[in-house]
C-alpha cells in the first residue's frame, strides 16, 4: 500500500502476494497420496471415489487425447491471496514459562499472542480496498474470507486455516527495545538493562514486527552494535 493509502485509511502497512490455488498436476498429487496413504494402512479413504474422479480428470487434463478423446474445456484460473501484516505493538501479548519441563528439566515457554482490533481492521481493510483495485482493473474477482466480527477472528474453531491468522518464523519483541527498564530488557545500543557486559543483536529488541522479514535490519542492527562496541574498546 502506498503510504498516502495507509495514512488515508488509518491502516497498518501490508504485503500481498498472489499464489496459483492449484493445478492440474497438484490437484491428482493430492488425491494420490491420499488414496495411497489409506491403502497402506489397509482401509480406503473417505470420498474414495471423488479422489479417483479427480485424478482421472486431471488425468485428462495433463495427457489429454492420451486417455479420452478431447480434453476438458479450459478453467478458470484461481490464486490464493497470502497476506504479511504488520502488528501494533500490543503489551498484553506475552511469553511466559509454564509448569511443563522439558527433557532437561528447564521450564518450557508459554506464548500468549494476541492480536488488536487496529490489527484485524488493518488485514480485512486491505483485502478490501485489494479486492476494488483487482475489480477495478477488470482482471478478476476477489473474494474476502476474512470476518469482520472480532470474535470469530480468536476462535480457531468458527474460521478455516486459510484465513486464520498465524506467525510467520520470525521471533520478535522478547527482549524489546527501550531507554526505560520498566518498558525494555535492552537500551538503544542492545545492552542488557543492569548488566554492563551483555548486549542482545536480533529481532527480539524489535518493539513490533514490520509486514517483511527482518533480515536486514537485523544485519543492520549488528553492525550498528559492532561500531559502539568497537568505540568503547578501542
Amino acid at each position: 500500500m502506498r503510504p498516502e493509502v495507509l495514512e488515508k485509511e488509518r491502516i497498518l502497512n501490508t504485503w500481498i502476494g498472489l499464489r496459483v490455488e492449484s493445478t492440474p498436476e497438484s490437484r491428482l498429487a493430492d488425491s494420490w497420496d491420499i488414496i495411497k496413504s489409506s491403502i497402506r494402512k489397509g482401509e480406503l479413504p473417505d470420498k474414495f471415489s471423488k479422489h479417483v474422479r479427480i485424478m482421472y480428470r486431471n488425468m485428462r487434463k495433463i495427457y489429454g487425447d492420451m486417455l479420452h478423446g478431447k480434453d476438458d474445456p479450459d478453467e478458470l484460473v484461481a490464486f490464493h491471496l497470502g497476506q504479511q501484516s504488520e502488528q501494533s505493538p500490543n503489551p498484553l501479548s506475552r511469553v511466559t514459562l509454564s509448569d511443563q519441563l522439558d527433557e532437561l528439566g528447564q521450564r518450557k515457554m508459554r506464548l500468549d499472542w494476541r492480536l488488536t482490533e487496529f490489527d484485524y481492521r488493518s488485514i480485512r481493510r486491505t483485502q478490501e480496498i485489494a479486492a476494488a483495485e483487482i475489480g477495478k482493473s477488470d482482471l478478476g474477482r476477489m473474494k474476502i474470507s476474512t470476518p469482520e466480527e472480532t470474535d470469530v477472528w480468536e476462535d480457531p474453531k468458527r474460521i478455516s486455516e486459510l484465513v486464520f491468522p498465524r506467525g510467520a518464523y520470525h521471533h520478535m519483541g522478547t527482549t524489546r527495545m527501550h531507554k526505560d527498564p520498566k518498558y525494555g530488557v535492552v537500551d538503544e545500543n542492545c545492552r542488557v538493562h543492569g548488566i554492563k557486559n551483555l548486549y542482545i543483536a536480533g529481532s527480539s529488541v524489535f518493539p513490533t514486527c514490520g509486514y517483511v522479514n527482518p533480515t536486514l535490519t537485523i544485519v543492520a542492527l549488528a553492525y550498528r552494535l559492532a561500531d559502539h562496541l568497537r568505540s568503547r574498546v578501542v
